[in-house]
């Protein structure tokens, strides 16, 4: 035996009330159908009974059906309860219409026909049946979800139905109705771009690049409210029902953790771990994209090498651990003067390069003079002054990426040759 599904039947025609109570309780398997003659009647039932269809008539004295209804729909404990309105047949479209406004769901016309009655009957207990399913389905699967420490939502028809409490305290909710009267789109919450906060994409486009993208992890950035920070989150969609569509679970792992480290392991691969710059290995991965790219598209293309004077006497008369330190206070120095697009890397040892992309010439070796000026300049602790030797070199059309790197070191070797604390382009 199946759930009882409770109708009330409201109207003060008492032989009515018998009819319809008689037809449907005859027809129709696991129902109660209880009757009150009154409005009034029919809102103390409902007080300690519960309800899930009312049969309602219009013309009752002191209420009639449209005001009754009215009172329905204002008030949340009874608002989803439907209503059929019980009216006579030569009432007109306008009059009916007003029903439908205050939210019925559809009409018997008297004198009833007995099949359309226990059909229409039929078909809505059939459906709120199902619905009643599915909400008792809804709940045991966010208990089940409100466990998990993933953020995860369940849609419906594009709108949000159900969110676990990791999903509500993230986005700083205190439960789903106050999550609903705010935002009752998913898309009101996800971004696919990396870099963004907010998005104008539509909620079916967001269904459909999940749906497309299954396979493939789906990065978003969320700000967390609780702890005022932005996250890293995968998304994931996956239907509720195999042969429904329109109803999916969301489900966002938080990686933030996890692509930090991730950030972190690929700097420590690139960067000089003692001056903080980018290291040789990075200076190999970056030359030759920017060598293709300026002798493909015609751009200027210009390589700064530098290499601190006597830097082998200041380790042997200091020690290694100033050595260190001249090296990190001369990055710096650089860091300081030279602009954002310019490459700067540790060559080996004390020497450096720096790749200037489509910058002229004189620009270039005006940096490269603030830079050998500015170390000049410099007290460095326990040593004093320290010099810098600079070499520079264009890109020609004839150039090689090897032949490009020996002109370069060649102006180097030249500046040194020359006297050192001097700055010498090829």
């Amino acid at each position: 035996m199946g759930c009882v599904y409770k109708i009330l039947i409201v109207d003060d025609s008492r032989s009515i009330r018998a009819l319809l109570e008689e037809i449907i309780s005859s027809s129709i398997e696991n129902i109660k159908v209880s009757s009150v003659p009154s409005a009034q009647a029919a809102l103390e039932y409902m007080a300690n009974h519960d309800v899930e269809l009312i049969l309602l008539d219009i013309y009752m004295p002191v209420m009639d059906g449209f005001e009754f209804a009215r009172i329905l729909k204002e008030d949340e404990r009874y608002c989803q309860i439907p209503v059929i309105f019980i009216t006579a047949s030569s009432n007109t479209d306008e009059f009916i219409q007003k029903g439908f406004d205050l939210g019925a769901i559809d009409y018997i016309k008297k004198p009833f026909d007995e099949v359309i009655l226990v059909n229409k009957i039929r078909s809505y207990v059939k459906l709120f049946k199902q619905e009643r399913e599915l909400k008792k389905a809804y709940t045991l699967i966010y208990k089940i979800l409100s466990h998990m420490d993933n953020l995860i939502c369940i849609i419906s028809n594009e709108e949000i139905v159900q969110a676990n409490e990791t999903f509500l305290r993230f986005f700083g909710f205190a439960n789903l109705e106050a999550l609903q009267k705010k935002h009752s789109k998913v898309s009101d919450f996800f971004v696919l771009e990396e870099d963004a906060l907010n998005n104008e994409i539509s909620n079916e486009k967001l269904i459909e690049h999940l749906l497309r993208n299954q396979k493939k992890d789906t990065k978003i950035k969320l700000y967390d409210q609780s702890l005022q920070e932005e996250k890293t989150f995968i998304l994931k969609i996956s239907s509720l029902h195999k042969d429904k569509k329109g109803e999916y679970i969301l489900s966002l792992t938080d990686i933030t953790e996890t692509e930090r480290l991730k950030k972190s392991y690929q700097l420590q691969a690139i960067l000089d771990p003692l001056t903080k710059i980018y290291n040789r290995q990075a200076f190999n991965d970056k030359y030759p994209k920017e060598f293709y790219y300026a002798k493909t598209k015609d751009k200027e293309l210009r390589l700064l090498m530098a290499d601190i004077d006597h830097f082998k006497k200041i380790n042997d008369t200091y020690g290694h651990q100033i050595g260190d330190y001249v090296l990190k206070e001369f990055c710096k120095i650089i860091n300081l003067l030279i602009p954002n697009n310019y490459f700067f890397a540790r060559w080996g040892g004390e020497e450096f390069i720096i790749i200037a992309q489509d910058d002229t010439l004189e620009n270039v070796m005006h940096y490269a003079q603030k830079i050998r000026k500015a170390v000049e300049d410099f007290e460095f602790l326990h040593v004093g002054k320290v010099t810098v030797s600079l070499g520079v070199a264009s890109l020609r059309k004839e150039d090689e990426e090897n032949s490009f790197l020996a002109r370069v070191d060649e102006a180097l070797y030249k500046a040194k040759q020359e006297g050192r604390n001097r700055v010498v382009n090829l």
